[in-house]
């Protein structure tokens, strides 16, 4: 990766990526956004920066600082090495009576010579009129002004065309490192006190004649501890007349201008950019409107506003008014009042001495060719900015930095920014994230909505069909491949979804594997609905086909709101089991009213509780063999206290599914152990009752310590009380299921399998499972091969007598039934034919008046010629 912040302008840590810098740049790439550890961040690209330190100036962060000599110049002076130090003229302005003791103290620390720059800003003054001055036949072409070193950088390597225009003469500072050099013989080293961290730049490409760059800010940083002693210094060489001032604002202009025709006008300018230079050839061309040369800068106002001093805005204007009124005190010296002629022949008498030749300068391309940014991948990025209209790519608004949108977009092509630094990218990103799902990138559940919203504003008059879509078998998918593979499944299905309502609709993704759709409600369209039954997933390597559950609700009239239509489809997708098949199911008026009888039932089963509505009903037993009750199965009613019923068909399949079955349970077993206790203690009474075990509350890890403190709480002989588990409680987790039962067999209590052949059952139940009752389910006597039904209960009757087991046959309803069941060897009896589950009292009643008729021969030979008992 290409490094960043490696030269004289750096950025630090306190920068937020704000693109202040970006904005008063004049060089586009020298400032490179940057997303550092998560945080964004401007980084300074060297390759393109000019060091004109203008954003030092404008970022309010403190983020952005310099590097100049400062240390290096100490360490210098502080070994005995001899030098010497040129201080530019601001120095003088800046600190004015003060300065002389600043230099004085610098002079005691090792500094051996001091010079005013001023003095050679007089001599690059002078020469740079000369130059103009013999270019006067040639006025048609403008020339610029060699003063400040980041205009120049500029030109080396951003616009190499106008290096020729470039007057080749020696800046103020390096004219004074030149005189001082060669025509006063100081051969120690040379450092240079000044504003401006872009003279590195200059000393470098001049060959080093100073060696130390020490900008102001960062020397009073140093001092800033040191108290300074009145003392009479006196610089090595001073500057005589204007010289002292030409760091002020266009005054190495004015020193200029004071020694040339005024036909020959000149332009003064603080902004530079490839636009101006543009400008500056157009001029040049068409008869260089009167300029003769261009006084140009890169920092705002002057170079005290530069990066090396620290002066507020709100000081320049002071000491702006102090520096013009020295101005009039020193055109009395050497540049004094006089027609520009006279000035300049004053001047040219004064440096007889020096040689032009010392003092002039040559200019290097340093420019790199950029390639042109195509106009397709501009395209490209304005599309991935959200920017697709020409209103939108024309906003330019700024805020980024760059004047144009345009601007922004080749920068971004170029690497040196990233669209989010668009104000206007963000917020529509920001919308689009809010509409859209990070898996699939199709619309999610309130971009779904915004569409379907938009469908109904564009077809006023047509129906459509909103529909909930869940994927069947998704958690085998991810348990079989991995996340990764069920994601890519995901996105597979969402294609599908969008394939399926274009031109006609819209989809979004709800969550997880469940999908949301909107089609016109035609008989082409659905016909297409249920003809998509299953996709392939070969090209994923998913060997599961894709298939479905939908739920669809019927929007005809428009008058529900979003939310409840979906709320809608997503019922009826609820009612669908999940079995690998593609099914579809309308949300309709039936639908709606077992949903209003679930939500009935939901809402009242805490409160049902509570109030004790839960009774236990009692259905009794029958013994052939003894002629006699000889147990009962515990069965929960739900008797509202207005006397109304609610069946239980209705309520326990809601219960299983809400979990509310746990609640349930754990009541009727406390209610089985109550009446196993209390008819323990009755004579008449001692026959044992069951309850049921729910699948889902065997599941739960503390099933058998809800029984045992049961157990605790009515220490009851365990033979008056039995479990009855369902068949389909043993199809999984079989290992499980039997720790659990053998340990209600290890309390005492018999366990029954009740329901044994309502489902596709095994027989490794009866040779795997220790239970003790065998409950046959009466379904082998119904449908057409009833015969064959036969045949399966005498054999299922005689496998259990093998096996030491008691078998019960329940829903006899007929005493056909009941004979058939008796002649195989089935003994006891639980049925209609004998009793419907009945409240205690009448279960009470009913046995006290068994125990009571059974003394009767009367009764004997009733029963006999009935063959039945109630």
């Amino acid at each position: 990766m290409k490094e960043y912040n490696n030269g004289l302008i750096r950025t630090n840590d306190k920068c937020i990526g704000c693109n202040k810098c970006v904005s008063t740049c004049p060089v586009v790439g020298a400032n490179v956004s940057l997303v550092v550890n998560g945080h964004p961040t401007m980084a300074v690209s060297e390759d393109k920066c000019i060091h004109c330190g203008k954003c030092i100036r404008t970022c309010n962060k403190g983020a952005r600082e310099f590097i100049d000599d400062t240390e290096e110049f100490f360490k210098a002076i502080y070994s005995d090495m001899k030098v010497s130090l040129i201080v530019d003229p601001a120095f003088y302005l800046i600190y004015g009576s003060e300065a002389g003791n600043i230099l004085g103290y610098l002079r005691e620390q090792g500094v051996y010579r001091i010079y005013d720059g001023g003095y050679g800003a007089e001599i690059s003054a002078y020469l740079h009129a000369t130059y103009i001055r013999n270019r006067k036949q040639d006025q048609n072409t403008a020339t610029i002004l060699n003063y400040c070193p980041a205009v120049i950088k500029y030109v080396e390597d951003h616009v190499p065309d106008m290096l020729d225009q470039i007057i080749p003469i020696q800046s103020p500072v390096m004219c004074t490192a030149i005189y001082v050099r060669k025509y006063l013989k100081d051969n120690s080293a040379l450092a240079y006190l000044g504003p401006c961290p872009s003279k590195k730049d200059e000393m470098i490409d001049t060959g080093n004649v100073i060696s130390y760059n020490v900008c102001i800010r960062n020397l009073m940083t140093k001092l800033k501890d040191v108290t300074f002693e009145e003392c009479n210094h006196e610089d090595d060489l001073k500057a005589i007349g204007l010289g002292a001032l030409s760091t002020l604002r266009g005054s190495f202009g004015y020193m200029i201008d004071r020694l040339i025709p005024k036909e020959m006008l000149s332009v003064k300018n603080e902004h530079i950019d490839r636009g101006f230079f543009d400008f500056i050839k157009a001029s040049s061309s068409n008869g260089g409107y009167g300029a003769s040369y261009y006084d140009l800068i890169a920092c705002d106002v002057s170079c005290l506003m530069s990066a090396g001093v620290d002066i507020p805005f709100d000081k320049y204007s002071d000491l702006n008014r102090k520096i013009y009124d020295l101005r009039g005190k020193n055109l009395d010296s050497l540049n004094g009042y006089g027609t520009c002629d006279e000035n300049y022949a004053r001047v040219e008498k004064f440096f007889t001495e020096i040689d032009p030749d010392d003092f002039a300068r040559s200019y290097q391309s340093t420019y790199r060719q950029m390639s042109q940014v195509p106009e397709d991948t501009c395209e490209a990025i304005f599309n991935s900015m959200y920017k697709d209209t020409e209103t939108k790519r024309h906003v330019d608004c700024g805020s980024c930095g760059y004047n144009t949108c345009r601007e922004m977009v080749e920068a971004i092509a170029y690497g040196y920014n990233r669209m989010e630094n668009c104000i206007h990218y963000m917020n529509d990103e920001l919308l689009m994230r809010y509409y859209t799902d990070d898996l699939t990138k199709i619309a999610n559940v309130e971009g779904f909505k915004a569409n379907v919203t938009r469908l109904y504003e564009q077809n006023p008059g047509k129906e459509y069909v909103i529909g909930v879509v869940s994927l069947n078998q998704l958690n085998l998918i991810n348990d079989l491949y991995g996340f990764s593979l069920g994601d890519a499944y995901i996105k597979k299905a969402a294609e599908i979804a969008v394939r399926f309502t274009k031109d006609i609709g819209t989809a979004g993704r709800l969550a997880g594997g469940e999908f949301l759709i909107c089609f016109e409600n035609t008989p082409e369209n659905m016909d297409a609905a249920y003809k998509a039954t299953t996709y392939s997933f070969s090209d994923i390597n998913v060997s599961f086909p894709l298939s479905f559950r939908a739920g669809l609700y019927l929007d005809r009239f428009r008058d529900e709101t979003m939310e409840a239509m979906i709320n809608y489809a997503s019922l009826a997708r609820d009612k669908i089991e999940e079995d690998g098949v593609s099914t579809i199911l309308f949300y309709d008026n039936e639908l709606q009213e077992k949903l209003a009888a679930e939500a009935m039932v939901t809402s009242q089963m805490y409160a049902a509780i509570t109030k004790m509505e839960f009774v236990p009903y009692y259905q009794p037993q029958y013994s052939h063999k003894e002629q006699r009750i000889v147990g009962a199965e515990i069965l929960c009613r739900w008797i509202k206290r207005d006397g109304s019923v609610i069946s239980p068909g209705l309520f326990i399949p809601i219960f299983e599914k809400n979990g509310f079955i746990k609640t349930l349970d754990k009541y009727m077993w406390e209610q089985a152990f109550i009446s196993a206790m209390n008819y323990q203690k009755d004579a008449f009474h001692r026959i044992p009752v069951s309850v049921n075990i729910s699948r889902i509350s065997l599941n739960e890890d503390d099933f058998t310590d809800t029984i045992r403190t049961l157990f605790k709480r009515y220490p009851i002989d365990p033979e008056y009380l039995h479990f009855e588990i369902t068949e389909s409680a043993y199809s999984s987790r079989q290992d499980i299921v039997s720790r659990k039962v053998n340990e209600l067999r290890e309390m005492g209590f018999k366990v029954a399998v009740d329901d044994f052949g309502s489902g596709y059952s095994s027989l490794n139940i009866l040779k795997d499972m220790p239970i003790d009752i065998l409950k046959l389910d009466m379904g082998f006597f119904r449908g057409r091969n009833s015969e064959n039904g036969q045949i399966i209960i005498r054999n299922v009757v005689s496998m259990v007598k093998e096996l030491s087991l008691d078998i019960i046959s329940e829903g006899v309803e007929t005493a056909e039934q009941a004979e058939f069941l008796r002649h195989v060897g089935c003994d006891i009896i639980q049925g209609y034919l004998y009793a419907r589950p009945m409240p205690a009292t009448e279960y009470e009643k009913l046995i006290r008046k068994e125990e009571e008729d059974m003394t009767s021969s009367r009764y004997e030979n009733e029963m006999k010629e009935k063959g039945v008992f109630y």
